[in-house]
Parts: C-alpha cells; sequence; structure tokens
C-alpha cells in the first residue's frame, strides 16, 4: 500500500505546490498592478495639489499687481509690464512651473478676474456711443445755427 501512495502523494503534494505557485505568481501580479496604479493615482493627485497651490499664488499676485497698475495712462506697457512682474513673482513662488504651465495659470486667472468687466464694458460704450450721437447732434444744430447767423452777416454786409 506505500508503494502506491507514495508516488500518489508525491503527483499530489507536485501538484498543489503548483496550484499555490500559480495562484501565488497571479495575486503577486495583480499586486503590482494595483500598486501601479495606486502610484498614479498618487502622481495625479500630487500635480493637482501643486497645479492648484500655483493658482491659488497666481491669484494672491494677480490682483496685487491689479492694485499696483490700477491707475495708469498708457495701456500698452500696462499690460506688458503687469504680465512680465505676474511671471516673475509665479515663478519666484512656484519655480517648478514651465513656461506654458505659467501662461495657463496667467490665462485662467485672467479670465476669472476679467469674466463680469466685459458686461460692464459693454454697457459703459453704449452710454458714451449714445453720449457720443447726442453731442453730436448738438453740435450740427449749433453748427446749422452759426452758418445762418453768418449768412444774415454776409448779406448785411452786402448790403452796405
Amino acid at each position: 500500500m506505500e508503494k502506491i501512495l507514495d508516488p500518489i502523494l508525491s503527483a499530489l503534494a507536485a501538484a498543489i505546490t503548483l496550484f499555490l505557485a500559480t495562484i501565488i505568481k497571479t495575486l503577486g501580479d495583480q499586486l503590482i498592478q494595483l500598486i501601479k496604479v495606486k502610484i498614479e493615482a498618487t502622481d495625479q493627485k500630487l500635480k493637482a495639489s501643486k497645479f492648484n497651490e500655483a493658482y491659488e499664488t497666481g491669484k494672491k499676485i494677480f490682483f496685487a499687481i491689479e492694485e499696483k497698475y490700477r491707475i495708469t495712462e498708457n495701456i500698452e506697457n500696462l499690460a506688458k509690464s503687469k504680465a512680465d512682474l505676474f511671471d516673475k513673482m509665479l515663478l519666484e513662488n512656484c519655480p517648478y512651473l514651465t513656461k506654458d504651465e505659467l501662461i495657463q495659470i496667467r490665462q485662467a486667472i485672467a479670465g476669472e478676474y476679467n469674466k463680469g468687466k466685459a458686461m460692464l464694458y459693454e454697457d459703459s460704450l453704449k452710454q458714451q456711443a449714445t453720449q457720443l450721437v447726442e453731442e453730436n447732434e448738438k453740435l450740427k444744430l449749433l453748427n446749422a445755427e452759426t452758418e445762418n447767423k453768418l449768412a444774415a452777416v454776409k448779406s448785411l454786409n452786402e448790403s452796405l
């Protein structure tokens, strides 16, 4: 009986060992995949966190610059100097940003800041256009009156 059981038990032990090795390998592969996914998710969170930190810092810098340059006469130089100052200050606070990320953050903040201003500017422009039309009409009337007076003076001069 021992002669029959030895090969059967050996084969059974080999099969169990092979089965356990396969399960361990499969679990190990799945664990490696899980770790890779977790690492990627952590990297994404870290990148998002850095971007949010840079964005919030950028907003603070943007509003500080807006306050500094609130009143200026030369708009062309103003826009360039404000953008340059913003880039410089944000890079000082977040040196890991690339030029593209810097531009993206600046545009996002400027868009957020200016989103309500378009309506104000449109209303202001409409009001200014209406005022210009009214002033133009007044000037046309004044011009017609002046031409009539000039014609009267000319006719008076001719009669003398």
